[in-house]
């Protein structure tokens, strides 16, 4: 008499099906990267769905959105995903892996060239996928795991694993000779919820200072070009000035924070297996070149404080 079977695990290939759907935001883009037919596709969410009991996706504007439920799957399923990698590369099965790097577009004009580079010459055995993108995006793509590693700033609120760690001086910029009228309203050019942006605002409203969005667009060359034609000013990390526009002195305009930035990387990632590679994004990226130990979990500052070293690397809130 046949042995009756407990439990039914989820198989991989379902969730690496949720992951995809969810990252490309249709069945039909999933079946391009997995290179599998859509019923087959639709077969592996239909049997994850029937093991969980309840549905994963739902029709969104944009295609297919993941349910509440889906979102919690989809979370654990990227983590399992990972930890599979992990198994191939101690095992040495892990020959032409993609790993994926992010920058905001922000930095994208100083670094990019250097970034790919250094960190081409440093991954050996596998590729990268570049991605570039608006700070949300890259920041919403890390949490998610579909991004590795990232050089990106972000608020308070959102905990990630750090690689390292440094302060970023934010200031105003703006074309040569452009300097905002004291009394008159602000005129910002802005990325529409960027979150260095948003922290502009407060501390404009903080110090009674009127302002009025004087353009706003999520491509960093068409909020230069707009500051370059005197639209108005904007908040932007002093390294990182586009060309041709230049930090405000005026003492009138309100001081802006500084802010953190650093390499971060998605949880459950085996940092110190690609450490050659994560040192390389960072002598590309930070402003200050420092000797680092073997351990990962390094913090580095502009104001060249005691580092901290050694350990595991820690959940950081940012």
């Amino acid at each position: 008499m046949p042995t009756r079977r407990r439990y039914e695990d989820i198989p991989i290939e379902c969730l690496r099906a949720i992951v995809t759907i969810a990252d490309q935001g249709s069945f039909r883009g999933a079946t391009e990267v997995l290179g599998l037919s859509q019923p087959a596709i639709s077969a592996q969410v239909r049997r994850l769905e029937r093991l969980i009991g309840a549905r994963v996706f739902e029709k969104s504007p944009r295609g297919v959105g993941l349910t509440e439920r889906g979102k919690t799957v989809d979370r654990y399923a990227r983590r399992i995903l990972v930890l599979g990698d992990q198994i191939k590369a101690h095992s040495g099965a892990s020959e032409g892996h993609v790993l994926r790097i992010g920058m905001q577009n922000f930095f994208v004009e100083k670094t990019l060239t250097t970034v790919i580079e250094k960190c081409s010459a440093a991954y050996v055995g596998g590729s990268i996928q570049f991605v570039c993108d608006v700070s949300s995006s890259i920041r919403d793509q890390l949490a998610r795991g579909y991004l590795d590693l990232a050089f990106a700033m972000a608020p308070p609120d959102f905990p990630v694993p750090a690689h390292s760690e440094w302060t970023e001086k934010i200031v105003w910029a703006a074309a040569p000779g452009v300097r905002p009228a004291l009394d008159k309203s602000i005129p910002l050019i802005v990325l529409p919820g960027g979150n260095i942006d948003r922290i502009a605002i407060a501390a404009l409203e903080q110090k009674g200072m009127s302002h009025t969005i004087a353009f706003s667009a999520s491509d960093t060359t068409a909020r230069k070009e707009a500051a370059l034609a005197r639209v108005g000013i904007m908040a932007a990390p002093e390294r990182f000035i586009p060309e041709g526009l230049e930090p405000i002195e005026d003492t009138f305009m309100p001081k802006l924070p500084a802010l953190r930035a650093g390499i971060l990387y998605k949880e459950g990632l085996d940092i110190a297996r690609i450490t050659p590679l994560a040192n390389a994004f960072e002598a590309a990226v930070c402003p200050i070149q420092t000797t680092r130990a073997v351990s990962p979990r390094v913090v580095v500052s502009n104001e060249r404080s005691p580092t901290p070293r050694g350990g595991v690397p820690s959940m950081i809130k940012f």
